[in-house]
């Protein structure tokens, strides 16, 4: 039993205290980032709550904590996919807040029925249905209880595989985004988001096959209870690892935009395509004569500025004229030039090379000419 009790609260201490930090961290430092995460973070502790009174036995509180499971089962991945949102597009807008409301519905569901039930019925749907994942026997509000158990198993899927693929697709947005107006792109890519998304994928598709398999098939001994009970706490650990570092996400990348871009005001008509041609010109002048590629953390609103336009217009000249992002044109000169110095200049050292190059970090360097290079 001991061991039970620890293997059960195991995920439910590294969610709490991962809440509590990131709690701590939005009061002290008001960092919105990590509000999303605490919201994220408390609800997964409420859900493995959940687990644990499910897996001790707890029968007299089951009614209540599995109403709490049901619901905080179906806002976890919305909760975090509105953190990706934040970070990807700067706010949250109700539509991604709409996501909790088979959440609440699956726990109003949960707790109305169980309300409805006298203790006998509900003792048997508890025995029968969570522990035994079986039908038999099952009559009136039980049946139904089962049934709304099965539903909300259904719609976790769905949103779990919509969560996925719509943070994947965020995250990629913002990376191309920000490889539009900077040719340094190392620390701005949202890549330990990327990593927290792979972490929530891996422990996605475990869920669904501990979903498939049922609650209680790990009820039957501490052996197998230790599978999900490590894994769950050891990725949750890494997800409130990672999440806890500092992020260049879209509040960093509109300052920073904001900030650079004392351009002139952009008309409201469009842009004749003939002066998108007449840019390209003028960028390629400026990249292949003054070499303007190797400034430093050179960023599109630098070029804008040098044309007298503005960067809006200069990153259509890029995508549509030059056929690629600014990122991507930038580095490729970059390691064109790097190429060309080590060919006149053997003797000189790669850190100066990448320096002359452009680069203020060789593990860019060592990125764009593993991209660039070939």
């Amino acid at each position: 039993m001991e061991i039970t009790l620890v293997l059960s609260l195991m995920p439910v201490m590294v969610c709490a205290v991962w809440s509590i930090i990131f709690l701590l961290d939005y009061l002290l430092h008001h960092s919105e980032s990590h509000k999303y995460l605490w919201l994220f973070m408390s609800v997964a502790t409420l859900l493995y709550v959940g687990h644990y009174t499910f897996f001790v036995r707890a029968l007299h509180y089951i009614p209540y904590t599995d109403t709490m499971y049901c619901m905080c089962n179906l806002a976890v991945y919305p909760l975090y996919l509105i953190y990706i949102v934040y970070m990807t597009k700067g706010h949250v807008g109700l539509r991604q807040w709409l996501l909790l409301l088979p959440s609440l519905l699956g726990g109003v569901s949960c707790a109305a029925l169980y309300g409805m039930m006298d203790e006998p019925v509900q003792q048997q749907f508890i025995a029968q249905y969570l522990y035994k994942s079986s039908l038999e026997g099952l009559t009136g509000l039980a049946l139904i209880q089962a049934w709304i158990h099965n539903v909300c198993r259904l719609i976790f899927v769905f949103l779990l595989a919509w969560v996925c693929a719509k943070g994947c697709l965020l995250i990629r947005d913002f990376c191309r985004q920000v490889a539009s107006g900077y040719a340094d792109t190392e620390g701005r890519t949202l890549r330990p988001v990327r990593v927290l998304l792979l972490l929530l994928t891996i422990i996605s598709f475990i869920s669904i096959i501990f979903l498939l398999l049922g609650r209680s098939r790990f009820a039957m001994g501490d052996h197998i209870l230790a599978i999900p009970s490590v894994i769950f706490s050891t990725l949750l650990f890494c997800i409130g690892y990672v999440g806890s570092q500092p992020m260049f996400a879209y509040r960093e990348y509109a300052q920073e935009q904001e900030e650079y871009a004392s351009m002139p005001e952009e008309p409201t008509a469009e842009i004749h395509p003939s002066r998108v041609e007449t840019l390209a010109v003028e960028i390629e002048r400026l990249m292949t004569e003054e070499k303007m590629y190797r400034q430093h953390d050179l960023r599109i609103t630098d070029v804008a500025r040098q044309l007298g336009t503005n960067s809006k217009y200069v990153s259509l000249a890029f995508n549509q004229v030059i056929g690629r992002p600014f990122a991507d044109y930038v580095n490729e000169q970059r390691i064109l030039y790097a190429r060309e110095l080590k060919q006149q200049h053997p003797d000189m050292v790669v850190t100066e090379i990448a320096h002359k190059a452009g680069y203020s970090s060789m593990q860019s360097f060592y990125r764009n000419l593993k991209k660039w290079g070939k």
